[in-house]
């Protein structure tokens, strides 16, 4: 009854707790051990986080994103060679191509084929994507 379902809901807060605190296996069991838990329960939890912490982490992730995802990213750089109709000679590019699909489990169908995006981009534009890509990295490290 209710019982049962309360404690679901307490193991699936623990583990949640755990996925989203970065516990390893060690400080699992003394949070564990601090709280409501006996040692043979707090024993069971961490057995299982030392197997399934990856994938729980997984599942959590995918549960908390909504939106479309970055299945494939592959790149390479070109260097434009002299023509009639272009004087760059020799300014490399980078030629980017993404696939973006639905993330698993968006929907109960089948999965869409992904959308490709191709583009290109210049010294300038790769040079503005780092300083974004650095000043996003101090973001998340806060």
């Amino acid at each position: 009854g209710d019982g049962v379902a309360g404690e679901v809901e307490r193991c699936r807060g623990v583990l949640q707790q755990a996925a989203r605190q970065g516990w390893n296996a060690p400080r699992m069991d003394k949070e564990l051990k601090q709280g409501e838990f006996s040692a043979g329960q707090a024993a069971a939890f961490v057995s299982v986080w030392r197997r399934q912490e990856d994938k729980v982490r997984e599942v959590l992730t995918s549960k908390s994103f909504w939106g479309n995802k970055l299945q494939n990213l592959s790149w390479r750089v070109d260097v434009a060679a002299r023509s009639r109709a272009a004087e760059d000679l020799n300014e490399p590019c980078a030629v980017v191509e993404m696939a973006i699909g639905r993330r698993q489990g968006a929907d109960a169908g089948a999965p869409d084929a992904p959308q490709v995006v191709r583009f290109e981009m210049d010294r300038a534009a790769i040079a503005n994507l780092h300083s974004e890509c650095q000043r996003l990295q101090k973001l998340v490290r806060n």
